[in-house]
């Protein structure tokens, strides 16, 4: 999108304006600041591209100002959702490599918490789109108004369409005005200086359509997880091991590959494949769920005694592992396929079953040991 029929903005008008840029210095998308190191933008501007390939610069109205403060873009986190279905869940979160310093020219914007817009409410956007559909792109920060629209109107409006749902705002413009080429993953605000929108998509711009862009209130929980670090990654395959329960309980181990990296940092690493068991299932035979990771010491049962344990089932091979912790105390309904770590550091377990939890019985799980070749080959191919 583009601004079709705005105005200038004034230096310090808004503040919260960023120009995402590639490494020539090409601006090629919006964005708003959200927190001192992260900013919100439309994931149709940053899926597929590297992260340091972006540039965040902040603090001027005037896209050809050499001296406005640049900063790189380390983490990008596209909506997992994005485009499931086409158009829907545009949004995603920027992280930059160092703080962002706030001053009279660059400041960061509240979101938007309740989802309460009025019909005819005006909403404010600003972006360096063109200033028609085909004129060239603008120097300097444009803005401008337009009135909200609910969903079903705006989906009328666009021909009955299901691109929009309620993951979207509309915003009515009047004929020449509009979101034009250029202004996707830029502001929309209300007037209370609230940040409502991302913007997504409009067609044809400023020909009196309404233009759409991503809710903020609907997507504040997914903005918090990802900012106070519970990252949501979007799983692009499934390998199962090929023998599966062939017998009963054997071969229980799966590798997921995920649609992109993850990102590293204090809180999140991988792990070194070579006990500590942890996971989030009950507590105990009959409990429920918890919401925080739980953590057990748990010793090393050697095959033969696990066998003896366990009536000397088939359901044990050479591909499990067993560890047991004091009565009361055990892997249970929900820890399946969480990790046993020894001393080192290394994973040597992936939780299978155990039958009763935490009567004194050993856990069972499959030893990543024996699987390694397994893991190794599947990864590389």
């Amino acid at each position: 999108g583009r601004v079709a029929g705005g105005s200038l903005v004034k230096e310090g008008e808004c503040p919260w304006m960023v120009s995402l840029q590639n490494q020539y210095g090409f601006d090629f998308c919006g964005g708003v600041i959200i927190r001192d190191n992260w900013i919100l933008t439309a994931a149709s501007c940053v899926s597929g591209l590297r992260a340091r390939n972006i540039i965040a610069v902040t603090g001027t109205v005037d896209l050809y100002n050499l001296t406005s403060p640049f900063y790189f873009v380390d983490q990008i986190h596209v909506h997992c959702n994005f485009d499931k279905p086409l158009y829907h869940n545009d949004i995603a979160l920027l992280r930059v490599n160092e703080t962002i310093q706030f001053d009279g020219a660059t400041a960061n914007i509240s979101l938007s918490e309740v989802d309460e817009l009025q019909e005819g409410e005006k909403l404010a956007f600003a972006g360096w789109g063109t200033t028609s559909a085909d004129g060239s792109r603008s120097r300097y920060l444009q803005q401008s108004e337009g009135t909200y629209i609910p969903v079903n109107k705006c989906r009328s409006a666009l021909g009955d369409t299901d691109d929009v749902d309620l993951g979207h705002v509309c915003v009515q413009m009047e004929a020449g005005k509009g979101s034009c080429h250029g202004d996707t993953g830029g502001p929309l605000v209300d007037e209370q200086g609230q940040l409502v929108g991302i913007g997504n998509w409009g067609v044809p711009c400023g020909h009196g359509h309404p233009d759409v862009y991503a809710r903020v209130a609907f997507y504040n929980d997914w903005i918090r997880t990802i900012i106070n670090g519970s990252w949501e990654y979007y799983t692009e395959k499934i390998i199962i091991h090929c023998k599966f329960d062939q017998p009963l309980y054997h071969n229980d181990i799966a590798l997921i590959k995920l649609t992109t990296l993850v990102a590293y940092d204090e809180v999140t690493q991988n792990i070194t494949l070579a006990g500590v068991m942890t996971g989030w299932g009950y507590t105990e035979e009959g409990g429920e769920y918890v919401n925080d990771l739980q953590r057990l010491e748990v010793t090393y049962v050697p095959p033969t005694q696990c066998n003896s344990t366990y009536g000397y089932t088939k359901d044990l091979d050479l591909g499990h592992l067993c560890a047991v912790g004091k009565v009361g105390a055990g892997a249970c309904h929900g820890d399946n396929g969480g990790p046993l770590v020894d001393s080192q550091g290394r994973l040597v377990g992936i939780g299978n079953w155990g039958v009763p939890c935490a009567h004194g019985f050993p856990d069972v799980f499959a030893r990543v040991s024996y699987y390694y070749d397994w893991i190794q080959s599947t990864i590389n191919g």
